[in-house]
């Protein structure tokens, strides 16, 4: 319950601040004359940029609200992804000890050997 209670007044807050996303949308534009990259290649005095091919336009800005449960998956997946980074190489240095400890007590001849 106390879990429950420490995720809900973590979340609900981030949401209804954080639960906007701007996304930027470019527009190119191409002329006629230099379309393609072979025209400007023909034109030995003009260089080769994209802005020689195409123009972008300044962006504009798409507002893009989340929805709860969108919103509380990729903070779970974000989450997940944080501990894989901390726990995985943990895991891997013990994968490492646990071997070395296995080859250290392994079991030689002499223990095959006596059946007292």
């Amino acid at each position: 319950m106390i879990l429950l209670v420490l995720i809900s007044v973590t979340l609900f807050p981030m949401y209804a601040n954080l639960s906007y996303a701007n996304v930027p949308i470019y527009a190119y534009t191409c002329s006629k004359d230099n379309q393609g990259a072979f025209k400007s290649f023909i034109k030995a005095d003009l260089a080769v940029t994209p802005q020689s091919v195409c123009k972008a336009s300044d962006p504009l800005y798409v507002l893009l609200e989340l929805h709860f449960p969108l919103y509380v998956i990729s903070m779970l997946t974000f989450l997940g992804w944080m501990m894989a980074c901390f726990f995985l190489p943990t895991g891997m240095w013990g994968f490492f000890f646990d071997s070395v400890q296995a080859f250290a007590y392994r079991p030689t001849k002499t223990d095959k050997m006596n059946f007292d």
